[in-house]
């Protein structure tokens, strides 16, 4: 599983960075052999807000962009006040979006606590 990191309008530094990708890597460890490639994108609302008028927003987006082994596509998106956290949630509901598709597509005679 490969993970790739992005930013957009952020000053995130390399341990900022190094903790994104642990996180991430830490809740998606149990499907790697399901994943080609994860790619996370951090991006600053509040840059993105204020060039589109006034509106509030919380400060931090992450998307996570899963790659599946079959070809397939898997998205999850966190907005929170700081880059960890917002990390933090993505990866956990990347995780239960994996999670759902590897269940819905097990087969109907594999026990549910194998289908993960």
């Amino acid at each position: 599983m490969r993970i790739s990191l992005a930013t957009d309008g952020l000053e995130v530094g390399g341990a900022g960075l190094a903790a994104v990708e642990r996180r991430v890597r830490f809740a998606l460890t149990r499907y790697s052999p399901r994943l080609r490639r994860v790619a996370v994108k951090l991006i600053d609302t509040r840059k993105l807000i204020a060039s589109s008028g006034p509106r509030s927003g919380r400060g931090t987006v992450c998307r996570v962009t899963m790659t599946l082994r079959n070809g397939g596509e898997l998205r999850a998106v966190a907005e929170a006040a700081d880059v960890e956290q917002a990390a933090a949630v993505a990866a956990d509901r990347a995780a239960r979006v994996l999670g759902r598709a590897v269940a819905r597509n097990a087969p109907s005679w594999m026990p549910h606590e194998a289908r993960g």
